[in-house]
This record gives structure tokens, sequence and C-alpha cells, in this order.
């Protein structure tokens, strides 16, 4: 396995099956600072929980989505021909997890568009230009 990413003393992130794992220390330090540490919650956690909540996006997101923001290989023939993964169909995965943690949408420029030009029978352009020049 080739490093791509070194820690501030230039070692891996990496350690297989090590208790003493940079990724999983630099969690802990973040959680501890922001007074959401207890034990046995951290990195790890984080990723089984971020995995279960994900997968139940729906909105068409499959399993493959969720793996590729976990950054899992997916080993089946079909990734060998993948060239990319689409953004509409990895920001459902992205938004049900905000929406688990904060229980609130989030609503972006294209969905206040789309209200707009439906609300009041203009073009998706014209919706724009107009939230634009509010900013």
């Amino acid at each position: 396995m080739e490093t791509v990413f070194f820690t501030k003393y230039g070692k891996s992130w990496f350690k297989e099956a090590s208790s003493d794992n940079p990724i999983s220390n630099e969690t802990r330090k973040l959680l501890q600072s922001t007074g959401h540490y207890k034990k046995g919650f951290g990195y790890y956690t984080l990723r089984h929980v971020f995995e279960t909540i994900g997968g139940g996006a729906g909105n068409g997101v499959e399993p493959i989505h969720v793996d590729f923001i976990m950054g899992h290989v997916d080993p089946g023939m079909a990734s060998t021909y993948r060239e990319k993964f689409y953004d509409e169909k990895l920001k459902p995965v992205t938004d049900h997890i905000h929406d688990w943690l904060f229980g609130k949408p989030i609503v972006t420029l294209e969905d206040k568009v789309r209200k707009m030009a439906s609300e009041y029978g203009i073009s998706e352009e014209k919706a724009r230009k107009v939230l634009s020049d509010d900013q």
C-alpha cells in the first residue's frame, strides 16, 4: 500500500490493528476539545454510524454511494468500468446524515430557485437572477 497522507511527524495516518492509530487519536482530541468525547465513542464509531444512517438515505442511493464517500473499494466488476460518481447521487447521502444529526434539511440555492420558479410561475433562470441579486 502506498502512503498518500502523512501526519505532521511524517508518519502514515494508517496503522493496521493498532491501539495507537493516528486517525483515532486525532478524532479523540477533537471530540475532547468540543466536549463530545466519551469512552468507546471515537473514529470507528463515527464510521459505523455514517454507514448505518447513510445507508438509509433513500432517494435512489445505493450502497456503492455510501461506500464511495467512506473510501471503501468496490470489488465488483462494475468498478473496473466506472469512471466517476455523480454529485447528485452522493449529495442525498450527506443531506440525510445532516438531517439525522441536526434535524433540519440543507437548503441550497438551487432548492430556492426551484421553489421560487414554481411558486411564482417564472423560469429558473429568472429566479436564479432574482436570488443572486438579493445576495
